[in-house]
Parts: structure tokens; C-alpha cells; sequence
């Protein structure tokens, strides 16, 4: 028997359609220094993990009605939608292309508050400081925690030189010289007591992946070819 999709589900279902479609074949000629970052699928991809932590928050954090929460993720899954029109002003854009996209739709604003939703895509960009209002703290603090963690040992390993013998050193001295302060970083830039427990997950993942990789370079610490 067929489980019936509730109308939330059927909503945010029909915005992640939109931004496959939007973005199918658009492509910028910004590079953003990993190759893999380039192309329209990334922004679908990012976006759709945003969400899944939008979603997490969501219920970590709790206090929220069901209308804020369908809010929140139609614009985690929105946030980026304009990054390849305008990557610089690319929440405004966005901004502009969700309002056309959701006018004349009243199945979307009898369940959510456009005006809200414009207005967290317009912000999701200005990171710095505490943010007080918790869907907009939701949204930011889910972009944030994007590509934190095992992603970033992907994103370290592209900036070490692959074609050298120390290949795994290089890793590992990215990871602690680098990786460990930007984690501290972002953490500081956190509004939601919800991220900050994911960002601290995160955190000893990557501390004892490399404690790991420095066991198994043993013998080559002093090593200069």
C-alpha cells in the first residue's frame, strides 16, 4: 500500500524539482579552486544537504511550528539557487528567482510565509555575528556545517601535491596547521547550541583521523628527499 506524501513533503518536493531544473545546464565561468564545485550539480548537491541539516536543527532545537519548518527548509533548498546567475549577489538573485517561482502558487503561501522565506535567502550570506532569530540561526548554521568533516579531508588531501613521495605528510600537516584553527573558526561563528554539538562531532572525527594517519607515518617524520 502506497503511504501518501503529506503536503509539506509534497512542497519541498516540488522546490527541489524547481532547482534541479533551474540549474540544469548553467554553468559559470567562476572557478572556486575545486574542480568538482564548478558545475550546476554541486549547487543541487550542497543544497540538498543544507536541508538534511536544516531538518536535524530543526529537531534538535525544537519550538518551531510546522509552517516555520517548511519555511526553513524551502530556503535551505533555495539559499544557492542564484550562484551560478551572480555568485557575488547571488541571495539576491536568488531572492528574485524564488518570488517569481512561488507567486501565483497558493498551495505554497497558504503553508509558509513567502515573505520570511525571501528574507532568510536575502541573509544566509551575512555570517558574522550571533544570529537571534531561530530560523534564520537554522539556516546559516546549516551552510556552515556543510563540507565540515570527512568532506574536508577531501578538500585538504586537492591542496596537498599528489604527484610527491610525502603525499600523506602533506595531509596531515594541512589538517593540524590549518584545518584544526578553521574549525574553531566556524564554530565561533555558530548560533544554535544544535550546530555546535554536530561541529563538535565533527571536530574529533577529523582529530582522530589524523592521530591515525600520524601512527602510520611512524618512521618517516624526519624523512627528506
Amino acid at each position: 500500500m502506497d503511504v501518501k506524501e503529506d503536503e509539506s513533503e509534497a512542497i519541498l518536493r516540488e522546490f527541489r524539482e524547481f532547482l534541479v531544473s533551474y540549474l540544469r545546464g548553467k554553468s559559470t565561468s567562476e572557478k572556486r579552486g575545486y574542480p568538482w564545485k564548478d558545475s550546476w550539480q554541486y549547487i543541487v548537491s550542497h543544497s540538498l544537504r543544507v536541508e538534511s541539516y536544516a531538518k536535524e536543527l530543526i529537531e534538535l532545537e525544537g519550538g518551531l511550528s510546522e509552517s516555520e519548518a517548511l519555511m526553513i527548509r524551502a530556503a535551505a533548498l533555495m539559499h544557492d539557487i542564484g550562484s551560478l546567475d551572480d555568485r557575488r549577489r547571488h541571495a539576491k538573485t536568488g531572492a528574485g528567482i524564488v518570488e517569481n517561482f512561488c507567486r501565483n502558487k497558493s498551495h505554497i503561501t497558504a503553508r509558509l510565509n513567502v515573505k520570511t522565506l525571501l528574507s532568510l535567502i536575502l541573509t544566509h550570506q551575512k555570517k558574522d555575528g550571533k544570529e537571534k532569530k531561530l530560523p534564520y540561526a537554522i539556516l546559516k548554521d546549516s551552510d556552515i556545517l556543510d563540507e565540515l568533516g570527512a568532506m574536508s579531508i577531501f578538500m585538504i588531501s586537492h591542496q596537498a601535491d599528489r604527484e610527491r613521495y610525502d603525499y600523506y605528510a602533506q595531509v596531515l600537516k594541512l589538517l593540524e596547521r590549518n584545518e584544526y584553527g578553521f574549525f574553531k573558526k566556524q564554530e565561533q561563528r555558530l548560533s544554535t547550541l544544535g550546530a555546535r554539538k554536530i561541529m563538535r562531532r565533527k571536530f574529533a572525527f577529523i582529530k582522530q583521523f589524523a592521530l591515525h594517519l600520524r601512527d602510520e607515518l611512524k618512521g618517516t617524520e624526519k624523512l627528506k628527499l
